[in-house]
């Protein structure tokens, strides 16, 4: 595999400073404050959010091509990536790495701003999620190809088919019996693959349920959310599907779920717009309604909740009184 290596421009690699503009929301929630910073740019789509291993906030932006910084403070810089990143997660090597949907690569981002691009063996794989494995490389999601990647540090790439065609493989997580799982949206299944690439997939109850996000539980079992069902579903390691939970909201689209240090998930609910606490035994928090639409989720290094809003533009940060 060739490796093309690119260096962004002298003001990009110095991850081109600008000053953030912030607007502080206070959401009457018991013991919550929301704060939440608009990106400096018009037509920004941030897609994820990870705590990068410099201690801030990166988020990917397919729109405008680059990945935000935004340190705990609300200071917001951005590296240009160009393409349409999706994905990112930080790797052992203490660097980001994220996926190209549109150039079909996984690029690795060093927190100076660094970028190196690894292309696909697989032409239009259209690469979305993406996780840190138990085996130090990362996995991740190629949508179009119905294939999971692997990419090693160093830039070596696999790729392994899944059993089923047009199964729109998304989000995937680390699970807690060494194994990465998946949910594949179209083919109503989730997916697991060890790190040796054997795929076993497992089809859901429900027709058209469209699964989403999914996490890794404190019970360890995994737990993924139905979009078109408006519901929290938990499956075991063994592959079955052992509660069902609806969200008291109707239409809620639970785009996204986080498992916390506490043993909970929080549940990013787009079309509400809220996010929801549950414990794993189905007990549901009160919602906590925002202003703009949550997309994706993290614990972030001040160890508060963050999410991006592609909708709004905006990354917000949740701070428990």
């Amino acid at each position: 595999m060739s490796l093309l290596r690119r260096t962004a421009a002298a003001a990009a690699i110095a991850l081109l400073a600008l000053l953030a503009a912030t607007a502080t929301t206070a959401v009457a929630h018991p013991r919550a404050h929301v704060t939440e910073f608009k990106l400096p740019a018009d037509f920004a789509v941030p897609a994820d959010i990870t705590t990068g291993p410099d201690g801030a906030l990166w988020a990917p932006d397919g729109s405008l091509g680059r990945i935000w910084r935004i340190t705990p403070k609300g200071r917001i810089t951005f590296v240009d990536l160009a393409g349409n990143p999706a994905g990112v997660a930080t790797g052992r090597d203490g660097a980001l790495w994220v996926t190209d949907r549109t150039f079909g690569r996984i690029q690795r981002v060093t927190p100076k701003g660094r970028v190196t691009d690894y292309p696909l063996p697989t032409a239009d794989a259209f690469p979305t999620g993406i996780v840190a494995g138990p085996d130090g490389a990362l996995w991740f999601t190629e949508t179009s190809a119905d294939q999971i990647g692997r990419i090693t540090t160093d830039g070596r790439i696999t790729e392994y088919p899944l059993g089923t065609s047009g199964a729109f493989a998304a989000d995937i997580v680390a699970g807690p019996d060494g194994a990465l799982w998946f949910t594949e949206q179209t083919g109503d299944e989730i997916g697991r693959i060890t790190t040796a690439g054997e795929v076993t997939e497992y089809p859901l109850p429900t027709p058209d349920a469209l699964p989403g996000p999914i996490a890794a539980g404190a019970d360890g079992a995994l737990w993924f959310a139905e979009r078109n069902t408006n519901t929290i579903a938990r499956i075991t390691t063994a592959g079955a599907i052992s509660e069902q939970f609806t969200l008291p909201t109707a239409d809620a689209n639970p785009v996204a779920l986080l498992s916390t240090p506490r043993g909970r998930l929080v549940i990013a609910e787009h079309d509400v717009p809220a996010l929801t606490r549950m414990s794993l035994d189905g007990r549901l928090g009160r919602e906590l309604r925002l202003s703009s639409h949550p997309d994706a989720l993290t614990i972030g290094p001040d160890r508060n909740l963050w999410y991006v809003s592609g909708d709004d533009g905006k990354v917000g940060r949740v701070r428990r009184g």
